[in-house]
């Protein structure tokens, strides 16, 4: 078991690993209700720390060639493959994923996804002009990125790597109930060479640090998926500052089958997806 690794029971602000101001949160394995790790209880003035960092790192990390930022971003994937067999020790251990689904899903999918993150990086143009109208895109500054528990790693990734790929910075809370594989992947982004400040990571509670990201008035887009009611808390709360949103929430993925799907290759397939 990986519990031994020292990071777990950090944070990581402005490219250092820091030691928690606050209490410890127990990581239990589901399956045996084990408790083999322990995560920081962050508190306000750490998101403060991170915030801060993450916003004087932004004009610089903006201004890296996106050649350059799409590099570092190679590595940090090289790295991160590497360890693989760690990744997959860990779904299983805190989220309970069967090892199979943990490998092909919660790891080498993910690896995937980034490789395709990177690879569109190459193909978007930062100005675009039409007839009337010329488009321009450019990073929208500190993301606070909130991840929930089902997927941790793949969460993760579909928030970070993009935001990191084109340009902005970033403040990582992920779930309290599994936390340790976004250590996993903080560890390969410091290997690789990320900039100090470029992307942080504060572990904790919704209520403690996810209220002080959201509340923030230095975090310019908050990238959260969970409730519907806690959407709607993060939803007021940046509305009178302007902050940009991107809300995953509450139930999804209903199904609606269409009568000429009836003995069709497609509906077979779509009803096995199903059930």
């Amino acid at each position: 078991m990986r519990a031994a690794n020292s990071h777990f029971g950090k944070h990581y602000i402005n490219g250092v690993w820091t030691t928690p101001k606050g209490a410890m949160i127990d990581v239990e394995n589901p399956a045996t209700r084990e408790i083999f790790a322990r995560v920081p209880d962050g508190t306000p003035e750490e998101v403060d720390a991170a915030v801060a960092a993450a916003q004087s790192a932004f004009p610089r990390w903006r201004s890296t060639p996106l050649a350059q930022r799409i590099a570092l971003m190679e590595e940090m994937l090289r790295r991160f493959c590497e360890k693989t067999e760690d990744v997959i020790e860990l779904e299983v251990a805190e989220l309970g994923a069967p090892v199979a689904f943990a490998r092909s899903k919660h790891c080498l999918y993910q690896q995937k996804r980034t490789a395709a993150f990177i690879a569109a990086a190459r193909s978007i143009a930062a100005e675009e002009a039409f007839p009337a109208s010329l488009v321009m895109r450019e990073p929208v500054g500190v993301v606070a990125a909130i991840t929930p528990w089902n997927y941790p790693l793949g969460q993760i990734i579909q928030k970070v790597v993009p935001a990191l790929l084109m340009g902005c910075t970033v403040v990582l809370k992920p779930s309290e109930w599994t936390p340790l594989t976004a250590v996993l992947l903080i560890e390969a982004f410091e290997e690789a060479g990320f900039p100090p400040g470029v992307l942080n990571l504060v572990q904790g509670y919704g209520e403690t640090v996810g209220e002080a990201m959201t509340g923030h008035t230095g975090v310019d887009l908050i990238s959260f998926t969970g409730s519907t009611a806690v959407g709607r808390r993060i939803a007021g709360r940046a509305a009178p500052m302007m902050k940009r949103l991107i809300l995953e929430l509450g139930g999804k993925s209903a199904a609606v089958w269409l009568p000429e799907l009836e003995g069709h290759e497609a509906g077979r397939m779509a009803a096995k997806k199903v059930l």
